[in-house]
């Protein structure tokens, strides 16, 4: 980190974000108020163009750790975009995310994590015999896990003995815990993938991930798809696979 006036420097990348082939340096600055930390506030983000250009500037609303930029053409402009990255927490948490394109001077937000939470909801409930039912109500599509292969002692939390749910408990899903920038392969255009869990008891009991598919094309944020990641229940250590 360097010192830039009474802010530092986190991060600086070179790209085209005001035209084409305009190689501009983008950079990310802010305060360390803390002594031993990575947390950082009152973030701002530049734009300088080549030669005496004025630069463009604006302060991103979020504080937390290990901020960093990716510049890419995520609207399809054929100019880059730019992704400031970070976690609320010091340990792997909940994340930062959120993208910001020049418009005529002026570095305009087209997306944030707190954006997609608020408009692309998740309802999930425990359902009979063991089961998890996850729904995203934009695309109306529906999801079950299977959790009986919990132990015992954890299903009986959850469940009465003959495998209906329990009236007070239900599953949560998380905040955004990744935002992550995905290349096409047809083009040169990146999307996000959002990742949020589907939580159990707490937040270290994780049943599943969700994967969202955001397309940011003419700066309007979409869902294109979603799935979920689950975990099968792991094994002892084996020493001949059988392959």
């Amino acid at each position: 980190m360097n010192d830039f006036g009474s802010r530092q420097i986190i991060a600086v990348k070179e790209g085209n974000v005001t035209g084409y082939f305009s190689q501009d340096k983008v950079i990310l600055t802010g305060e360390y108020p803390y002594v031993e930390t990575t947390f950082t506030n009152n973030i701002e983000l530049i734009v300088q163009p080549k030669g005496r250009k004025r630069p463009s500037i604006v302060k991103v609303p979020f504080s937390g750790y290990y901020f960093q930029v990716f510049l890419g053409d995520f609207n399809g402009d054929g100019r880059d975009e730019i992704l400031v990255r970070g976690s609320f927490l010091d340990v792997r948490g909940y994340a930062v995310g959120v993208m910001y394109a020049y418009s005529n001077g002026f570095l305009e937000k087209i997306f944030d994590h707190e954006i997609f939470t608020s408009s692309y909801l998740f309802k999930a409930r425990y359902l009979d015999n063991y089961k998890i039912e996850v729904i995203s109500l934009p695309l109306k599509e529906k999801y079950i896990i299977d959790i009986s292969g919990r132990s015992k002692e954890y299903l009986d939390l959850l469940f009465d003995p003959t495998g209906k749910v329990k009236n007070n408990v239900a599953p949560a899903i998380s905040p955004v815990i990744d935002v992550d920038p995905v290349k096409s392969i047809y083009d040169d255009t990146y999307s996000i993938i959002i990742k949020q869990n589907v939580l159990g008891l707490d937040n270290d009991d994780v049943y599943a991930i969700i994967e969202s598919f955001i397309s940011l094309n003419e700066n309007k944020t979409e869902l294109i798809s979603m799935g979920i990641l689950t975990f099968g229940k792991k094994e002892e250590k084996i020493t001949d696979c059988g392959y």
